[in-house]
């Protein structure tokens, strides 16, 4: 299900029954090689981040697979377990 679906609906439902909704973006793009995913979550519980948006952000990373290619080699797959993704539509 697409992200921009899921935020969209909840925010229909809260601003259907009268509720002032705030939205807020996390900006990833610097963070590239460094980020740990781990310390990324304790960090966003620690400002008391919606669970809402901390599992949309979990379901996101914990599908982060690349490979190497090396000239016409290829690796296989393996999880990212800092980092983003680099070079896909989901990474700007």
């Amino acid at each position: 299900m697409p992200y921009n679906y899921i935020a969209r609906s909840v925010i229909n439902h809260y601003t259907t029954g009268g509720s002032t909704v705030n939205l807020e973006a996390l900006d990833i793009s610097k963070a590239f090689d460094r980020v740990d995913h781990f310390g990324l979550f304790v960090k966003l519980m620690n400002k008391r981040v919606p669970s809402l948006l901390l599992r949309m952000l979990e379901n996101w990373l914990s599908k982060c697979y690349t490979c190497v290619r090396w000239c016409s080699a290829w690796s296989s797959f393996f999880r990212l377990e800092r980092g983003v993704r680099q070079g896909g539509v989901m990474s700007i």
